[in-house]
């Protein structure tokens, strides 16, 4: 009798055991996340730590959306690129004709900036996410970034009576960088509005320095705005460049790829899971383990159904991603 129960206990077993090994070769498991998505406030929704009245004297309410008044000054930078480019590396001064070419590009910023809110990509950018997955309306935005930076110069170098413009004019670009940081579209806009409102914080430190307008009050909210937007910054770099764009995804070693999965189910922020989701077709093709491949293609589909338009445009360019695309990607070509 002992005996005959031992065999069947043998046997539930050894059917036990089976049905794991054929789980485990028939449906692998996928990688799981780290440290660098399962510590604290890694998943949450980041925002620089001060509101904006902390360095603007009032918040911009005005209706309207801001993207359309940048979005003309982006063109009339356009239209005359390379003389505007010329103008924004000159060393001497400015003519009056190249002034007023600055002043009115300037200008459709300053509307934009008294505008509560900014919609642009897929607005006013085509509504798809082609290799190599650039946002070129980043660099759009730097272009007219640079029209602020040389009237900020001028500005200054007029003295004391230049000063008030000067700050007029940085903090027009704060609020432009402002604007990105909330649209919550690309990754890569929300750092490049992180960015240009550090940039504007050190051009305020200097403006309101005592060897100049002396300002203290100013001084110290500058210096705090920038220092609350430290960790967004430390936080979403990392996502960026040690998770979601690891060079090791290249070779299908990656050891964040878990953490990928982390960012595209659980982030808070659709600028994170949607540069998240990027990366889900070049893991479909070239994780090292069935079920990381199996799972990124699962989460393809997933995201395919997103009700955010961006994040739905990266999972059709992830789904559409084939090794020749990849090899495009990789050299940096566009399709």
């Amino acid at each position: 009798m002992d005996t005959k129960v031992a065999w069947i206990v043998a046997g539930v077993f050894g059917v036990l055991v089976a049905g794991v090994i054929v789980k485990m070769t028939a449906f692998p498991s996928p990688s799981g996340p780290t440290y660098r998505t399962l510590a604290k406030g890694m998943l949450t929704l980041r925002n620089p730590e001060y509101p904006i009245t902390h360095v603007l004297p009032s918040a911009p309410t005005g209706g309207g959306d801001a993207g359309d008044d940048y979005h003309q000054a982006i063109q009339a930078y356009k239209a005359r690129e390379d003389a505007i480019e010329d103008i924004c590396i000159k060393r001497e001064a400015l003519s009056a004709e190249e002034i007023k070419t600055l002043t009115d590009i300037q200008a459709h910023i300053a509307a934009g900036a008294r505008r509560e809110k900014m919609t642009y990509t897929f607005r006013l950018t085509p509504r798809e996410i082609p290799i190599p997955y650039e946002a070129p309306e980043v660099d759009d935005f730097q272009d007219v970034a640079n029209v602020c930076e040389r009237l900020f110069q001028y500005h200054l170098r007029q003295g004391a009576a230049g000063y008030p413009k000067a700050e007029r004019v940085m903090f027009d670009l704060f609020t432009v960088g402002r604007h990105m940081i909330n649209e919550r579209s690309r990754l890569d806009t929300v750092m490049r509005g992180l960015g240009l409102q550090q940039h504007v914080c050190e051009r305020l430190v200097g403006l309101y320095s005592g060897a100049r307008w002396n300002q203290p009050t100013k001084l110290r909210n500058v210096q705090e705005y920038a220092d609350g937007l430290e960790p967004m910054a430390m936080v979403y770099s990392g996502h960026q460049k040690e998770v979601i764009w690891s060079g090791s995804h290249q070779t299908g070693k990656a050891k964040a790829i878990g953490d990928v999965f982390n960012l595209v189910n659980k982030h808070a922020d659709p600028a994170v899971r949607a540069e998240a989701t990027l990366v889900l077709g070049i893991l479909k093709l070239n994780a090292r383990t069935r079920g990381d491949k199996n799972y990124a293609a699962r989460l393809i589909r997933k995201q395919l159904k997103s009700a955010n338009p961006v994040e739905q445009a990266a999972a059709r360019a992830a789904d559409a991603l084939d090794h020749e695309g990849l090899e495009k990607l990789w050299r940096g070509e566009s399709e």
